[in-house]
Parts: structure tokens; C-alpha cells; sequence
């Protein structure tokens, strides 16, 4: 698996998960299947996740009590799987300690937070995550806005969900790069498998520094990990 740096540290290229692996993929009339058959059965969370350790990717996900069960139980058969907390969903100050207390390389912060707080209270919260030193990021649905904002912190990416594609997609890694920061899009399995490996390509062809992709079969997974062999993105 090839790997990007955030400053010193070396992550891998790809990781399972964004926000539907906590329930946005699950909302509107699809969310009690959701529930039920994903975020409500760890161990269903665990298969995929051990299948995406095993090829190398990363795992982010929100630091809720299901999916922190679920990553404990990976960890004890994959110890050193890289894992990514994002905290903010609902209470911040319980969630990131959830995260911090498992040493997790990377810690984002949730556009519920970063698209709505102060400069002031923004620089309370990332100092916060690198007193305890873990890489600190921010996720976002305001990239440009955002990285502005977030100059003068500690933050050192942007997770941006991979709304839009070529020229916009373009022009917002460009910019976030600029700031210094790293971009990581994410990327979610909608519509048909064509659908997912044309949203792959974009992001891959915008030269993102790495990749979160929703995942919630092996079989979604399998469609992604033959598109991204075939773009030359795994290394």
C-alpha cells in the first residue's frame, strides 16, 4: 500500500470509512436497514473493517460507542491498523477522549464543529487534540472557507466529502495544498458500480493526498479496490 506523510508520519493512501460508516449513508427511508443490519451489528462493521486492515487501508469513523467496539476488536488482531477518530458529532469533549485514549494517528474534527466555531474556540479545540499528540485535521463541507479559517492552527488536513468533481474538485485541492494542508476526500458507494470508480477516478485525477472511501459490504469494497489497481493509486 503507498503511503502519504503528514509532517513526520506515514499513512496509508486509502481508508475505510466517512460518515456512513455512522449512519449518513443510513438516512432518509434506507435508515432502519442501516441501523440494523450495519451500525447495530459490530460485528459486521468488524468483517469489513478486518478485510480493508488486511489489504493496508487505513480506518476512520466517527467515535461512537458501536463503531469504538468495533475498532477495538480489529486492533487486537490487527494492532498496528492506522486509525482515524473523527469527533464533534455530538459531544465533543466525550468523544475525543474516547480517541485520544486509544492513540489514534489522526484526529478530525467534525464540520458540525469546524464549519460553525469561532477562530478563538477552534484553536482551543485543536490545541486540545495536539497536547495529546495525535496529527489533528479537520473534517469539512466548506473546504476553501474552512482551510482559511484554520491557517494559523495545528490543523494539518481536510476530509472533505467528495461532492463535487473535475474543474471544482480541482481548483478546492489546489487551494487547501496552498494552505499547507493535506486533502483527503471522501468518497461513498452511490449509485452503480460505474457511478463509484468514475467518483474514484475524479478524485484520483485532482491528485487528492489520499482517499476515504464509505464501505459497508465486501462486495462495495471489492468494486473499489479493482478500480484503484487499475488507476495505479495503491502503489
Amino acid at each position: 500500500m503507498r503511503k502519504f506523510k503528514i509532517e513526520s508520519t506515514e499513512l496509508p493512501v486509502v481508508w475505510l470509512g466517512t460518515s456512513l460508516f455512522a449512519g449518513a449513508g443510513g438516512f432518509g427511508e434506507k435508515a432502519a436497514e442501516y441501523h440494523s443490519r450495519f451500525y447495530d451489528n459490530p460485528q459486521a462493521m468488524v468483517e469489513v473493517m478486518e478485510k480493508a486492515a488486511g489489504l493496508g487501508w487505513g480506518i476512520e469513523a466517527l467515535a461512537m460507542k458501536n463503531i469504538v467496539v468495533a475498532i477495538d476488536e480489529l486492533k487486537r488482531e490487527h494492532p498496528k491498523a492506522a486509525v482515524a477518530y473523527t469527533c464533534g458529532i455530538q459531544d465533543f469533549g466525550t468523544e475525543v477522549n474516547s480517541a485520544l485514549k486509544r492513540q489514534p494517528e489522526v484526529v478530525f474534527i467534525h464540520p458540525r464543529v469546524t464549519d460553525t466555531a469561532s477562530e478563538h474556540d477552534m484553536e482551543l479545540y485543536f490545541r486540545r487534540v495536539a497536547e495529546e499528540w495525535s496529527l489533528c485535521a479537520a473534517a469539512t463541507h466548506e473546504p476553501l472557507k474552512t482551510a482559511a479559517r484554520l491557517e494559523d492552527t495545528d490543523c494539518k488536513a481536510l476530509l472533505v466529502p467528495a461532492g463535487e468533481w473535475g474543474t471544482a474538485l480541482e481548483h478546492a485541492v489546489e487551494t487547501v495544498q496552498r494552505y499547507g494542508m493535506k486533502y483527503i476526500a471522501e468518497v461513498q458507494p452511490v449509485g452503480t458500480a460505474k457511478d463509484i470508480v468514475t467518483g474514484v477516478h475524479s478524485a484520483v485525477r485532482a491528485n487528492v493526498d489520499a482517499l476515504v472511501i464509505g464501505v459497508t459490504t465486501l462486495a462495495e469494497l471489492d468494486v473499489y479496490v479493482k478500480a484503484l489497481d487499475r488507476m495505479g493509486f495503491l502503489g
